[in-house]
């Protein structure tokens, strides 16, 4: 007998104590809510209002069990008063609600639970576990993490992380953009030094500066070195996007 199963015996062992003195009516539940639920019956009246909870007046721990909407229920009038009845049993549950001070944890019967702790929200299925918080949602999945606010969305999924969607593209790279920049730099730095250096010469056309940049750097020729063009995947890290 699982823990589930064992609540649900305790809850119906100790309310049939209460009500064995009490008239029985079976019926068919309708309008289930939280506290009360209405039980029909062929060829008689509905019971209206029939509180799921043999104690009224709650206190801080406890717990509830709701029954399956159109499942068959077992109550009994509280005192044989016929307008007052309490839920006994049933053949199938929806939910089991239990209170413990500010902590409220709904078990359901479909491999659910519903945890509340104030403002915070926990909710744990087969497929997922989502948690509230003040407006932050984090939702964890088989294949994916999502972080969400009113104005951020943060998620994991396939080696990659996406931020906001990821449409403007990935991350910059730090290391590998300021070696592109320092590579622009010592370019630029070579053609000031070359004119710093340079002694025009009366009428050559600047033919001696020419001469100048094609021997630098040495070996190769400054104006015979082109930089090459910069490309996205260059600097960009293609698993961080925002």
């Amino acid at each position: 007998m699982n823990e589930l199963e064992k609540i649900i015996q305790e809850y119906t062992e100790k309310t049939a104590r209460r009500v064995q003195n009490e008239v029985i009516v079976v019926g068919e539940a309708k309008n289930v809510t939280d506290d009360t639920c209405e039980v029909h019956r062929n060829g008689y009246p509905p019971k209206l209002g029939v509180t799921l909870r043999s104690i009224e007046r709650l206190t801080d721990t406890h717990y509830t069990m709701v029954p399956k909407e159109g499942s068959m229920v077992i109550a009994a009038e509280i005192e044989k008063n016929t307008t007052e009845c309490v839920l006994i049993s049933c053949s199938e549950i929806e939910k089991i609600i239990v209170k413990a001070g500010e902590q409220t944890t709904h078990l359901l019967t479909d491999n659910q639970v519903n945890w509340i702790v104030g403002s915070k929200k926990a909710e744990l299925k087969p497929e997922s576990i989502v948690l509230n918080s003040d407006g932050l949602e984090l939702k964890i999945t088989d294949t994916e993490a999502t972080i969400k606010s009113s104005d951020m969305e943060l998620k994991v999924k396939d080696g990659e992380v996406l931020f906001n969607g990821g449409a403007n593209g990935g991350l910059i790279k730090i290391q590998d953009l300021v070696d592109r920049l320092n590579a622009v730099e010592a370019d630029i730095n070579i053609l000031k030094d070359a004119i710093s250096n340079w002694t025009p010469v009366s009428q050559d056309g600047g033919a001696s500066l020419q001469v100048k940049l094609g021997a630098l750097p040495t070996g190769v020729g400054w104006t015979n070195s082109p930089l090459t063009e910069t490309q996205i995947s260059d600097i960009e890290n293609d698993k961080v996007k925002h």
